[in-house]
């Protein structure tokens, strides 16, 4: 503060001068300075917060491991020597399947343990 205090003696002087002659203007500006720094501390507190929220809500109910069955793929018959195949395929339609041994893979704490929803 001293250096600062030597190199720009006449910016304080004024500076002192200004909030010494209004004291009351000097008050309200302290006093807004106080408040908006607490506005701000208050608005970052809540973000911080809601943002802790949102993430626990978004992954604490979603499972975080997916079990899922092999694609189902389209078989082509052998071709006859000399020929040649024209083909035009659209990826078939999954259906849905249950998983096999579903009972052994709901046992294991470490699938279940993220997701909330499901009861032993």
């Amino acid at each position: 503060m001293s250096q600062t205090w030597r190199t720009h003696w006449t910016e304080w002087l004024i500076a002192l001068r200004f909030l010494l002659e209004n004291r009351q203007q000097s008050l309200l500006i302290i006093l807004g300075i106080a408040v908006g720094s607490a506005v701000i501390v208050f608005i970052t507190a809540l973000i911080t917060g809601l943002q802790a929220n949102v993430v626990e809500r978004t992954l604490g109910s979603q499972a975080h491991i997916r079990i899922l069955p092999p694609d189902e793929f389209n078989r082509l018959a052998p071709l006859a020597d000399g020929s040649q195949l024209l083909l035009r395929e659209s990826p078939r339609a999954q259906r849905l399947r249950s998983i096999s041994n579903w009972q052994v893979a709901i046992r294991l704490r470490a699938l279940v343990r993220y997701r909330p929803m499901v009861r032993m």
